[in-house]
């Protein structure tokens, strides 16, 4: 298997990256997907604010329907109705993220200890800036872009071809204590890898 940061070379700048966000953000995955064969990846499957059906795995449409039901004042939930003992059933499979200066960066206050297992690395402390892959610039893009739209995203990708690893199911929910989101809520389940069809 070839080192992880073999496709960082062709991974975008932060200031494009920043543009994949909005158009993502605007419902463009066509630029979500470019980036994806870039990095050497099949193209990723992305729902914007999917139905619980639409979901391939229990923890997945789960937390879903616990966040649809959670109360809110506006838009979003707060972070501080985040309760470990409703999400008992797929804690191992949930990670939250502090926004870091508006999105510049996101910091794993928890890494799932289930998909730490999976992927064979522990995150949590650490910003998605600083995780030793190329899939950090999808990541950050989709990421932002939840940021951006205030939605959920799913998103099902697999890493790059020469990598040997399992497709990734990603369920990414926003909470925000005030306007902005300051915090994500994001369910990462492995999966059998996409066919590949390129």
């Amino acid at each position: 298997m070839l080192h992880a940061m073999d496709g960082l070379a062709n991974a975008p700048d932060d200031d494009h990256l920043w543009e994949l966000a909005e158009q993502l953000a605007q419902g463009d995955i066509v630029s979500c997907r470019t980036l994806m064969s870039t990095l050497g990846c099949p193209a990723p499957e992305i729902v914007w604010s999917p139905l619980a059906g639409q979901l391939r795995a229990e923890p997945l449409w789960k937390t879903l329907e616990w966040w649809q039901a959670l109360p809110r004042r506006k838009l979003l939930p707060d972070p501080g109705q985040i309760n470990p003992f409703d999400l008992k059933e797929s804690l191992g499979v949930v990670s939250l993220l502090d926004v870091q200066q508006g999105g510049q960066d996101f910091r794993y206050r928890l890494y799932g200890t289930q998909t730490s297992e999976a992927a064979d690395m522990e995150h949590t402390n650490k910003m998605v800036s600083m995780i030793d892959t190329p899939m950090r610039a999808f990541f950050l893009l989709g990421y932002r872009a939840v940021m951006k739209r205030q939605q959920p995203l799913f998103t099902l990708h697999t890493p790059p071809y020469h990598v040997r690893a399992s497709g990734w199911l990603r369920l990414i929910l926003p909470f925000a204590s005030g306007a902005q989101v300051d915090r994500l809520l994001v369910v990462i389940v492995a999966c059998e890898p996409q066919p590949i069809t390129a």
